[in-house]
């Protein structure tokens, strides 16, 4: 059984002023402090990463392509072939 909340009624929580507390260490982070960082989007098709898979059948070479004005994070990956079609302006090595 699981308990169902409804996001709309969670509240950010707020340590009570008259609780400061000396010792920094044992604070809660602010909102601040839990900002995720923000990723730039690319300025240009490139390659973010490169891997190999081995199978039974051989191996694979696989890129991590991020697309011009796309986040890194939204990149996919592309098997050397299709990679080499879809891009033939990146040097892949």
């Amino acid at each position: 059984m699981y308990s169902v909340i409804n996001v709309e009624n969670l509240k950010l929580f707020e340590p009570s002023p008259l609780d400061d507390d000396p010792d920094e260490d044992t604070r809660l982070p602010s909102v601040d402090d839990l900002k995720m960082e923000q990723e730039d989007p690319l300025e240009e098709d490139c390659i973010l990463e490169q891997k190999v898979c081995e199978t039974r059948h051989g191996k694979y070479e696989y890129f991590r392509i991020g697309r011009k004005g796309q986040l890194p994070s939204k990149s996919k990956w592309y098997i050397r072939a299709k990679a080499t079609i879809e891009f033939p302006h990146l040097k892949i090595p």
